[in-house]
């Protein structure tokens, strides 16, 4: 019981975080080029912070005990094909980073579980396949409110894998800076 009370205060404390840094910047506008004046507007540096803060809360759902380092293996800003991708206008935050497990980690059960918490969170659960190496690949995307418009990414192998990690990557929502 103790860790679901601390997932949902970890949870609570972040939707807190994410709240006041898509509230608190109003630089560049979420909305595709048509939208009309009065859209929402945020950076795509908050967008950042949001898909850093939510990174962060990803690799605290995974168990601990079997968790040997963790590394970032992306943490930025690129631009996106559509409306503004000949001047690459259009922008998304992307970070990615990799929970390194023991030798005996049950890496599918890691990942089934990671997947399981962030649907119990409200995240919505897109995409669901085998991986290249036969463990498992979700694609969430979050629920209406402060997580609209990021998606998060896990993939995990099998039992068997020599790789032995659980991968995420956290996008943000398209940000125009035009």
């Amino acid at each position: 019981m103790t860790v679901a009370r601390s997932s949902v205060a970890v949870l609570a404390v972040t939707l807190a975080l994410v709240g006041s840094a898509l509230t608190g910047c109003t630089t560049d506008r979420v909305a595709p080029p048509d939208a009309g004046p009065d859209e929402t507007s945020v950076s795509i540096e908050a967008t950042g912070l949001v898909s850093n803060e939510l990174a962060d809360h990803v690799v605290g759902l995974v168990d601990p005990r079997w968790v040997t380092e963790v590394h970032e293996n992306e943490d930025g800003d690129a631009g996106v094909g559509g409306a503004g991708g000949a001047d690459h206008s259009e922008r998304q935050w992307t970070v990615g980073r990799w929970v390194g497990v023991t030798a005996e980690a049950p890496q599918r059960a890691l990942t089934d579980d990671l997947v399981a918490a962030l649907v119990a969170e409200g995240w919505e659960l897109r995409t669901d396949e085998p991986s290249v190496d036969g463990g498992r690949r979700a694609g969430l995307v979050g629920a209406a409110g402060d997580a609209e418009g990021y998606s998060i990414t896990v993939i995990g192998g099998p039992d068997d894998s020599p790789l032995r990690s659980v991968d995420f990557q956290v996008n943000g929502p398209v940000v125009s800076t035009t």
